[in-house]
Formats: structure tokens, sequence, C-alpha cells
């Protein structure tokens, strides 16, 4: 189902079925282009549909699949792949065609967001317990920048759209760390906020210039 953010009635898209991991479409025009993700025993199965046409497509099988996205202009979907205490990183049209596969030299890849401008992507990286670091790189995977490391930090979302907040969680309920890399959303104005255990939200006071 899909609804105007300005208010509205539902309208039925598609029949998920079983299975469904996440749903995620690109986010500026003129794509119109969304991708469908299905768990299955191996990995997962891609799809994709077309919120103009509704038609839908098969789009890619992928073993060991752990994390996925769509970059802002519908062009490529990037998929992450764990297999054996490995990772790479397979960058797919929406054709199904590969257009490269690297691998992240950087252990405990966890999560990968699209950059705004479609020329990198984020890494959430988990290398040890209780520390978490985001990396930035490119499509070919050259020179991996790391934007920040920080302990007792769960989870580290790039927001999809800069200019809302961003919220994170921290390991300990009475520390409550942000990273935010404000500088790569090319954001002037961004308030990150964190949340208590009572879901209070208190301003972050650590970000990246």
């Amino acid at each position: 189902m899909r609804m105007p953010i300005s208010g509205g009635s539902p309208e039925f898209l598609f029949d998920a079925g079983v299975n469904l991991h996440d749903i995620a479409c690109a986010k500026r025009p003129p794509s119109t282009m969304c991708v469908i993700a299905k768990r299955d025993q191996k990995g997962m199965v891609f799809s994709t549909l077309d919120l103009s046409t509704r038609q839908r497509r098969d789009l890619a099988k992928v073993e060991h699949a752990r994390d996925w996205d769509v970059s802002y202009d519908g062009s490529r979907i990037a998929i992450l792949i764990k297999d054996q205490g490995k990772s790479s990183i397979r960058i797919v049209h929406p054709s199904g065609e590969t257009e490269r596969e690297f691998i992240v030299e950087q252990s405990g890849v966890e999560i990968i967001n699209c950059s705004v401008d479609g020329k990198g992507l984020y890494l959430s990286v988990t290398p040890q317990p209780g520390v978490s670091a985001l990396y930035y790189t490119d499509l070919r995977g050259t020179s991996p920048l790391a934007l920040a490391a920080e302990r007792q930090v769960w989870v580290v979302r790039v927001s999809a759209f800069p200019r809302w907040p961003l919220p994170c969680y921290g390991g300990s309920y009475g520390r409550h760390r942000c990273l935010v890399a404000r500088k790569l959303l090319s954001c002037r104005s961004f308030a990150p906020l964190c949340f208590s255990s009572a879901r209070k939200e208190t301003p972050c006071k650590k970000t990246i210039h």
C-alpha cells in the first residue's frame, strides 16, 4: 500500500506475499522505481516495481546478502554480501546487470547506505563488541574513509532526507551519543537528536564537521 504524505486514502500496489525483507524506492525524479527484497534460504531475491506502470519484474538472486540500498536516482542497487567472515559489495543496475563487485576490507560491516550524490556508500561497521564505526567509500571500494568511531553506539543510520533528524541509540541508557556526517550530507542546518530509554529527545553533542 501507499498513501500521500499530505493524507488521503491508501492505494494498493501489490501483494507482498511471505518472507518480505524490505522495500525501498528511488528518491529523486524522474525515477519511479522501487526495489523489493525477499528472504530465501540462501540469501535474498530482488525484484523491481515501477510505480508509474505498476509493472514488476525479477531482478536478481544474491546468496549471502545481508543488507542493501537503492541510489537516490534509482540507477543502482548496492548489496552487502557476507560469506565465511568476508564482506563484499555488489553494485547492480535495475536491468539486473552487475556493474562491479568489490571486497570490503573493514570487518564487521552491518549496514550500507547510498550517499545523496550517488557517488559513494556509507558503511556502518561493528569491528568489535560495543564499538561502532562509520566509513565512506566510493563505488569502486577504493580508499575507504573512516568518518568516526565511538563506543556504545548500536546503530548508525544516515538519514535519507538530510534535513530530517537522525535518531541514534546509545549502548547505555545513561549516555546518548550520535555520529552524524553533516558535511557529507551537504546539510547546512542539521539538528540530530538522540533518544533516551524513555524516548525523550536530547540534542546530540558529537557531530562530525
